[in-house]
């Protein structure tokens, strides 16, 4: 009887044993950190306040938001804003803009900041997929047993059909490079009393964003635009008729004073509309 005792008791050690601890530095423990993580991290594209503004000229940008307009997710309108000099003064010229708002459909891959939103403004992002671990590839402790770094690769996952598209992932270089293919990061993970954890937790930024373009749009330097339909110009000013050959000083000063409402000078005084180059 006390043999057979002896041999249970060390059974249930080795079941125990085999279950293993969250506190082990295995690949188990610390796969199970990073699933849970990346599931909370959005892929999303750069752009962060709506109504998205842009140049007309800013090829970069129209392209792309010509395809998220094709898509059904964004809805363009011509807007009109002042041109500004180096002091912030108006020039006396134009610039033509698209403003883009999110439409209905857009708005199901919104990311929003709802602590940042004014009454004209939405800040957050389109997104079109998460990431998802691949496998462990390494693990070191640089310091102590009580840290680990990491080294895994993953993979994005959950595509939404239009990223999945030729003509998305041709003006958003940087989406495509993620797209199919394997990534390989580092985490930093630390051991509580509950088991492993990130040293920082993805909750603090959830979104991750693709660099597809520089972070300065020429747009936001503008001021408060107009809606280009609201936007009237000045009647075009009549020119004088040409003069006649031979004809005296008096005659011209006759023909001003018998038509007082006609202007000789040749400049119109309507806006003069210019699209800022924004390489410059």
């Amino acid at each position: 009887m006390k043999k057979r005792l002896i041999c249970t008791a060390l059974l249930g050690a080795v079941v125990l044993a085999g279950c293993g601890s969250k506190t082990d530095a295995n690949e188990k423990n610390f796969s199970a950190v990073l699933t849970d993580e990346l599931k909370k991290i959005e892929i999303c594209l750069p752009f962060e306040k709506w109504p998205y503004r842009v140049v007309a000229n800013d090829s970069v940008r129209m392209g792309q938001m010509a395809v998220l307009e094709t898509a059904g997710l964004v809805s363009g309108a011509d807007f009109v804003a002042d041109e500004l000099n180096f002091f912030r003064k108006p020039t006396g010229r134009i610039i033509k803009l698209k403003n883009y708002s999110l439409t209905e459909e857009g708005k199901k891959f919104f990311h929003g900041n709802t602590l940042a939103k004014t009454d004209t403004t939405i800040f957050g992002h389109l997104c079109y997929g998460k990431l998802t671990l691949d496998k462990i590839i390494k693990w070191e402790s640089p310091t102590t047993t009580q840290a680990v770094i990491v080294t895994y690769s993953d993979k994005l996952d959950g595509l939404v059909d239009w990223a999945k598209k030729p003509e998305f992932q041709a003006v958003f270089p940087g989406a495509a490079k993620l797209i199919g293919k394997n990534l390989v990061d580092l985490a930093y993970l630390k051991l509580t009393s509950l088991g492993w954890e990130p040293q920082i937790a993805s909750g603090s930024g959830p979104v991750l964003v693709t660099p597809d373009v520089s972070f300065m749009n020429p747009a936001d330097n503008l001021p408060v635009a107009t809606p280009a339909a609201n936007v009237v110009s000045p009647a075009p000013v009549a020119s004088a008729p040409p003069e006649k050959a031979g004809a005296t000083p008096s005659q011209h000063h006759a023909s001003a004073a018998k038509h007082p409402h006609k202007n000789t000078a040749k400049e119109s005084s309507a806006p003069q509309v210019r699209q800022i180059n924004i390489n410059e």
